[in-house]
């Protein structure tokens, strides 16, 4: 899968769990956008569903706060998958 489909994917994901229309993806999600740690379990649980085969380490994904980083994530996690 490429880095624009990965990526599409999560914006839908944080957009449709944040209630937004719009994300920036440079945004942070916490500080720009404004979720909390629920959003981002819920965020987490949604793309674990998507992606099964990456590692969602919860300490880790707190570290990823943008959706490029987690797009830049899943992507180097599915590549070294395959």
């Amino acid at each position: 899968m490429n880095r624009e489909e990965v990526q599409r994917r999560v914006v839908s994901v944080v957009a449709h769990i944040l209630g937004i229309e719009e994300v920036d993806t440079g945004a942070n999600l916490e500080k720009d956008l404004g979720a909390d740690s629920l959003n981002r379990l819920e965020t987490i649980t949604a793309l674990e569903a998507i992606y099964p085969d990456v590692d969602f380490d919860e300490v880790f994904l707190y570290n990823l706060s943008t959706v490029d980083a987690l797009t830049d994530h899943i992507c180097d996690s599915e590549s070294k998958a395959a």
